[in-house]
């Protein structure tokens, strides 16, 4: 879901998943991003232009599928 930023209240505190064919297979907190919210975007807008609705990809919570026993794999 996207919100603006008057719906969030610490946006270093949000929930960050994903889910394959409505299984959670990652699940974490921006908490627990090695970089802050704050300092990925100040980074990202030095590098070009952030737009309304723009996403900014971060990498990936624990529980990554190459890693799971067994491994689930996209494919």
């Amino acid at each position: 879901d996207l919100v603006t930023t008057d719906e969030i209240d610490d946006p270093h505190d949000l929930e960050i998943f994903a889910e394959v064919n409505g299984e959670r297979l990652q699940e974490s907190s921006t908490e627990n991003l090695i970089f802050g919210v704050d300092e990925l975007i100040a980074f990202c807008s030095r590098a070009f232009t952030l737009e309304p609705g723009d996403l900014v990809f971060t990498g990936t919570p624990p529980g990554v599928g190459v890693y799971r026993e067994p491994p689930v794999l996209l494919g």
